[in-house]
């Protein structure tokens, strides 16, 4: 597949866009990588400590990684403002643990076809402001970065008595984390984040999640070994995708490995055939619509199998 490089025109203005290298590009199945100003946000960059737990990084991040990968047919290309809205809702429904997973354990006849396939649009509902207010931090949504620092400083303006003065720049494509410091605003250097053609980085997974989540609540439950919390988690959840969830939500439980006893716990792509013995099947939703991402276990050898079901 060829590649070709988009150019920007007047990123500094609210009416910057992205330009296509080749107007038909995407036709013949061109992938489009975007070119960032980095001109538009000069350093010195501000470099906040972060201290988000790594497990909980770590598996926002697999989650992240693979809707990247499930929905790079949009990703890679441009899209509207509103499959936009639908995919800055995504990041955060995902970077607040905002999401359910629905388990799969009964027999059933394969459809057939990919889980998402190139004609799939997202279903779920879209960002309803521009601006909210998560925890004690702005998540502002623009897909233009310049055009989502023009509304901070908006924001800021209009903010007499503000409950913070900290924002998180969300394109898709790239985060920024900003703040209103000493008179002036300062930023974190512009991150890549989703574009359905390179991996997603921890740094910007840690930057989402530091702005986003909330600290655990204690329990009882902490009070025991690790181990035990994990056992804890197993027996009340059926799937373990879904006990990392809720282990990453409460700071329960060793870090999950996506393993499931002796099965490997990975990506699920297409619609297939289950019988009583197939491993559970644990699909990530928003709410009542499915997300794309899924996942189940598998055995990666003849032995293992054979382990498995003695």
């Amino acid at each position: 597949m060829q590649t070709t490089f988009g150019r920007q025109s007047d990123f500094g203005s609210k009416q910057s866009e992205w330009i296509r290298g080749d107007a038909e590009a995407g036709k013949r199945g061109v992938k489009i990588v975007y070119v960032f100003n980095f001109g538009y946000w000069p350093t010195p960059y501000w470099q906040p400590v972060l201290h988000e737990p790594q497990r909980k990084v770590a598996f926002a991040r697999r989650l992240l990684e693979d809707f990247n990968f499930q929905w790079r047919h949009i990703l890679r290309y441009r899209y509207n403002d509103l499959t936009f809205k639908k995919l800055a809702q995504a990041t955060l429904h995902i970077a607040t643990f905002n999401f359910n997973i629905k388990e799969l354990t009964k027999p059933r006849q394969g459809l057939g076809g990919a889980l998402i396939g190139p004609l799939n649009l997202p279903e779920w509902g879209p960002l309803e402001t521009r601006i909210v207010l998560v925890g004690r931090v702005w998540f502002v949504a623009s897909h233009d970065p310049a055009e989502g620092l023009s509304l901070v400083r908006e924001h800021c303006a209009a903010q007499q008595a503000t409950s913070s003065n900290k924002y998180l720049i969300m394109s898709v494509r790239h985060v920024i984390l900003c703040r209103h410091h000493e008179g002036k605003l300062e930023w974190t250097r512009p991150v890549p984040f989703l574009n359905g053609i390179e991996p997603v980085l921890e740094h910007a997974v840690e930057l989402l999640l530091a702005v986003t989540s909330n600290p655990p609540l204690k329990t009882l439950i902490h009070r025991l070994p690790v181990e035990l919390q994990t056992r804890i988690l197993r027996y009340v959840l059926h799937g373990p995708v879904d006990a990392a969830r809720v282990g990453c939500i409460l700071g329960l439980g060793l870090p999950f490995t996506w393993k499931d006893g002796k099965m490997d716990v990975v990506r699920e792509t297409a619609h297939r055939d289950r019988h009583l013995e197939t491993p559970v099947e644990s699909q990530v939703w928003f709410r009542d619509h499915f997300s794309g991402v899924a996942y189940k276990g598998i055995v990666r050898s003849i032995t293992e199998a054979t382990e498995i079901l003695k």
